[in-house]
């Protein structure tokens, strides 16, 4: 067996990620972090990682897009546990990519946005919650888009509404995913202090 770099961890970005390989060069199955700034562990191929009590929880990233008038960008999921609730672009962080190049990738591939790297994108903070399959924690960013329209495209039309600006004082009025109360209210204290 041999110790191989697999990546960012997904939790404190460091870079320290390996993963265990056997002599045939499958993957073991578990990927160990040895940076000390966190303790996870991995497991290889699933957004699964596991915590020092043992916990099993997936990791995903959200996106949050904002323009200056505070608005943000929403749509209405379809099918599932959460069909027809509201919710913010995001998805599974993927082996070998951290949360922040995950909620890149999620604009990318759920609303057709390619942020300008010379646009700030900002950490907002780790949100725990439950759904059918389990518990999760989600990475959110905030993105300020600095025009008033944000040019997004219905990329996935059996998984979602199309995409469109609500005001972020008006969006509790609606039907949403679990965690947006939570990231709602942060996000308002992350604006004012802005």
């Amino acid at each position: 067996m041999r110790i191989t770099p697999l990546g960012h961890c997904p939790k404190c970005d460091a870079r320290s990620v390996t993963s265990l390989i056997e002599s045939d060069g499958t993957v073991s199955g578990t990927t160990y972090h040895f940076s000390g700034q966190c303790r996870h562990q991995y497991l290889v191929k699933s957004a699964i990682w596991k915590n020092d009590e043992e916990e099993k929880r997936s990791l995903g990233a959200v996106m949050i897009m904002i323009n200056r008038a505070n608005q943000v960008l929403v749509s209405q999921r379809i099918g599932g546990q959460f069909n027809q609730k509201i919710q913010f672009i995001g998805g599974t962080v993927e082996v070998g990519e951290n949360s922040k190049r995950a909620a890149l990738r999620e604009t990318r591939e759920e609303a057709g946005i390619e942020i300008p790297g010379t646009l700030p994108v900002f950490f907002l903070g780790s949100f725990d919650g439950t759904k059918a399959e389990g518990d999760y924690t989600m990475h959110v960013y905030v993105c300020q888009w600095m025009a008033p329209e944000i040019p997004a495209v219905h990329t996935e039309p059996t998984k979602m509404g199309p995409w469109y600006l609500e005001r972020l004082d008006r969006l509790l009025d609606y039907n949403v995913m679990p965690l947006v109360p939570k990231i709602v209210a942060e996000l308002q204290d992350w604006r004012t202090a802005r």
